[in-house]
């Protein structure tokens, strides 16, 4: 059966999401919000509406084009809709966050946020490890893209998530490119201190 032009758009979209340049990624996720986000909206208002924030709603739509791009490749089209893949994973996306008590996103983990933050207001000299992490810390972050240490360095400057209109002004790009950047950012962040050995149990308690 041949495709419907809004069948081959989706698909478009779909393989775009897994091209190697950041800005054919970068249009695709804001072509799949502009055509499915009003749709995935809709769905997280109506079953959580006593529960989820507009903002919150703002949020899981984020994470879905997240998790999409993160996930292009196992999208099959005979299986499923572009729109119902979409709002299963938005549906997944909303119980994680009421899951997790509207915490705020860690940069990676608590050990990681103690030695990075609390141990530098400790008047306690930092042990050999703690020294090592944060010097690995720094070396992992200068090598990120430009943009997404911009976006790491602002968030620890602030203690929190900074505002990603703000950024997205600064940086001259758009909201939602600033929140899939700051998601590989982490990522890559963590996989690579990972790799490090810091966050091994073994390794921590040498």
């Amino acid at each position: 059966m041949d495709m419907t032009d809004d069948e081959e758009d989706d698909l478009r979209i779909m393989v775009n999401l897994t091209d190697d340049l950041d800005e054919v990624r970068d249009d695709a996720i804001r072509d799949l919000l502009r055509k499915h986000g009003g749709v995935v909206k809709g769905m997280l208002r109506k079953v959580f509406r006593n529960t989820l924030t507009e903002n919150e709603v703002q949020e899981v739509l984020l994470r879905t084009a997240t998790k999409a791009w993160k996930h292009a490749d196992s999208y099959d089209d005979a299986k499923a809709k572009l729109s119902t893949w979409l709002v299963a994973i938005a549906l997944n996306e909303a119980r994680d966050l009421i899951a997790e008590n509207r915490a705020d996103f860690a940069l990676v983990d608590e050990e990681f946020l103690a030695v990075q933050f609390a141990k530098a207001e400790s008047e306690d000299e930092p042990t050999k490890q703690e020294k090592k992490v944060v010097r690995d810390f720094k070396v992992v972050l200068s090598r990120l893209p430009k943009l997404q240490r911009a976006i790491i360095e602002a968030d620890l400057a602030c203690g929190d998530i900074a505002d990603g209109e703000r950024l997205a002004e600064l940086h001259g790009t758009s909201k939602n490119s600033i929140y899939v950047s700051r998601n590989k950012a982490r990522a890559t962040i963590e996989r690579e201190l990972k790799k490090m050995g810091h966050f091994d149990p073994q390794h921590i308690a040498e």
